[in-house]
């Protein structure tokens, strides 16, 4: 049954899968918006889960996320390609790399505005600093990194960032970790945040430093190697060397890296379709999981099959519902051919829940499948096979659900009670190809590439 409130769409969905220890109403009550215009999947909501912002070609759009009534409408000199809200809430960037400008907008003062304009040195991303103050443009070619003050209208740059490593700031926001490449060697760098100056520089072990993680409690940097170096790392902030991670066996290198939000495990995702994980007091291993091709008795495992279709007239649009696989169950395999280009094998997601007590990861190699762990024993949980390969998975910030979409229109949710299928309504189309929750946990926004409609969740 589908009814329309004013600009929602309520649905009413039978509640599946549920474990016998948990008692729901029969019944949950799942409501959607209606569908808004955006290009590039540029929907965020703010830190602060007061307002969402989305950007339709060179307009930028503020809406309250409760009622999605729109406050202000804002136009940029050329369309966007980045857009991202400061820590505060109070203003929103948007970056156009075509022109090496970056314009922003005050909520509150729809007349103060903000401009930056790069020149032909051009752009190639910006970021906000913690303290919502300053703006960080890294040029073309990553030549230097600006650091622009709203307050004081000054810029600093930093000279020789590594190329396609992002930095990272400390959860506190007083330092900047900084990769550096000089001379064929790597380098971190660590700004203080509050006069920008640089505090410690020191070398690295890497041949060619793939990508860095800096622990909750910012005391400890996890840097990676390239992937033909199966190596990670860990520094102080000081630049003492802690400990060295590498593989016993010969295989290709790490693709990821994940802290628990309780600082005490790290987990490595690899190429071979495993990850690790190391306890962050005495460095060692704790444990090496893999993704079992044939997952025996055990885990719960979720199979999404069609509602009433033929196995063979599946697609994007038809009704779904999971079932209850018994063991031992084939996960699909997605096979490599030699003669196409390779496929991002390996654990390419370590995620874990807000609370510590799971971790999600997918493995590229079984693009179908998302699996859950438990912590502290990292146990197999549960696994959800979908029928189309999973194109997003997000935790809610607050409660232990994870949500994953699949590029079509249909919107999964996990938690320890069981699993739901959540159709979209046909109105608003395969429209679930990527999705972002609300900082409260509350909603969910699901966007392709030219619309986006916010699920208010009930009851899951």
């Amino acid at each position: 049954e589908i009814i329309r409130p004013g600009n929602t769409i309520t649905c009413y969905f039978r509640k599946v899968l549920f474990h016998p220890s948990f008692s729901f109403p029969e019944y949950t009550v799942m409501n959607f918006s209606e569908a808004f215009q955006q290009t590039k999947k540029l929907v965020r909501f703010s830190p602060s889960g007061r307002y969402v912002a989305s950007c339709s070609q060179h307009r930028l759009a503020i809406r309250d996320a409760s009622t999605l009534s729109l406050l202000s409408v804002h136009t940029c000199v050329d369309a966007i390609d980045t857009m991202q809200w400061s820590p505060d809430s109070l203003l929103v960037m948007c970056g156009m790399f075509q022109r090496s400008v970056v314009q922003i907008w005050l909520i509150a003062n729809t007349d103060w505005t903000c401009k930056i304009d790069e020149g032909s040195i051009g752009l190639l991303s910006c970021c906000w600093s913690p303290d919502s103050r300053h703006i960080l443009t890294t040029s073309n070619f990553h030549l230097r990194i600006s650091i622009w003050s709203l307050v004081t209208k000054s810029v600093l740059y930093i000279k020789n960032p590594k190329p396609d490593v992002k930095f990272s700031f400390t959860s506190s926001g007083d330092l900047l970790i900084l990769p550096e490449r000089v001379d064929t060697k790597d380098y971190i760098c660590i700004f203080d945040c509050s006069v920008w100056k640089l505090c410690k520089r020191f070398m690295v072990e890497t041949h060619d430093l793939a990508g860095l993680s800096v622990s909750p409690n910012g005391r400890t940097i996890c840097i990676w190697d390239s992937l033909f170096n199966h190596k990670a790392l860990l520094y102080s902030m000081d630049g003492n060397h802690l400990a060295t991670y590498m593989a016993t066996e010969s295989t290709l290198g790490i693709r990821c890296a994940a802290w628990s939000p309780s600082n005490q495990f790290l987990a490595i995702g690899r190429c071979d379709q495993s990850f690790v994980i190391l306890n962050t007091v005495s460095w060692k291993s704790l444990s090496h999981c893999e993704h079992p091709h044939t997952i025996s008795a055990g885990p719960a495992v979720y199979v999404e099959v069609p509602d009433g279709q033929p196995l063979g007239m599946t697609h994007a649009s038809a009704p779904t519902r999971y079932q209850v696989a018994t063991s031992p169950f084939l996960v699909p395999t997605l096979p490599l051919d030699p003669d196409k280009p390779a496929v991002k094998c390996g654990v390419g997601t370590v995620s874990f829940s807000p609370d510590g007590r799971y971790l999600a990861t997918v493995n590229g190699n079984m693009p179908t499948a998302v699996w859950i762990w438990t912590v502290p024993t990292f146990h197999l949980c549960a696994a959800l096979i979908q029928l189309h390969p999973v194109g997003g998975v997000g935790w809610d910030p607050v409660h232990s659900r994870l949500a994953v979409c699949t590029q079509g229109d249909r919107l999964y949710v996990w938690s320890s009670a069981g699993c739901v299928s959540i159709g979209v309504p046909r109105s608003l189309g395969a429209i679930a190809e990527a999705l972002v929750w609300h900082p409260a946990g509350t909603s969910v926004a699901l966007f392709d590439g030219s619309q986006f409609c916010v699920c208010y969740l009930c009851d899951i």
